[in-house]
């Protein structure tokens, strides 16, 4: 095989292979991640792709994976996190009245503000935002919160987040027993 064949073949195979490395990741897949508000949830299957591309070739990973981690394509949008929570069901059941209490372990980061909000699903908080801000680094109290009375047959959800990013959340169901 001539010296320009081969490095004709070369070029088209590197890039074929950037082309099956980027339509098999989330930059392509979910191209509203790329403007959307994302959540701190990772979705696990881009990941698994963009890992997937690396045992097949190397150079259609690596751009996988560099395109993902620079666009942040791998984390669920926050619309998508939440929908996906309330399909699979996965609610704690509370009553009115019922205190909630959330302890975090380890150190708080030095000027840190953590929250705890109660929000309905219209993302509005139905008591009094909890805020703790650290200024020592040292660990952060436990917070807590009470469901309402007034609150009932209701779907909540409890966040907890650090310097505004929401860090973790819990969905309620408010029904009295």
């Amino acid at each position: 095989m001539k010296r320009t064949a081969r490095l004709r073949l070369i070029t088209w195979m590197t890039l074929a292979a950037f082309l099956i490395a980027t339509t098999g990741c989330g930059y392509i897949l979910h191209p509203e991640r790329r403007t959307a508000k994302l959540s701190n949830e990772v979705d696990g299957t881009i990941v698994l792709f963009d890992c997937l591309w690396l045992l097949a070739f190397i150079v259609p990973g690596v751009v996988a994976l560099v395109v993902d981690g620079v666009e942040q394509t791998w984390y669920y949008s926050e619309d998508e996190w939440k929908a996906k929570v309330e399909r699979s069901g996965m609610y704690k059941n509370v009553e009115p009245g019922q205190s909630l209490e959330v302890r975090i372990r380890g150190h708080a980061p030095r000027d840190a503000k953590v929250t705890l909000s109660l929000l309905d699903k219209q993302g509005q908080n139905v008591t009094p935002v909890i805020e703790v801000q650290s200024s020592t680094g040292k660990e952060v109290v436990p917070l807590a919160v009470k469901v309402p009375q007034e609150v009932d047959h209701q779907k909540l959800l409890l966040m907890v987040a650090v310097n505004d990013q929401q860090q973790c959340c819990w969905n309620l169901d408010v029904t009295r027993n």
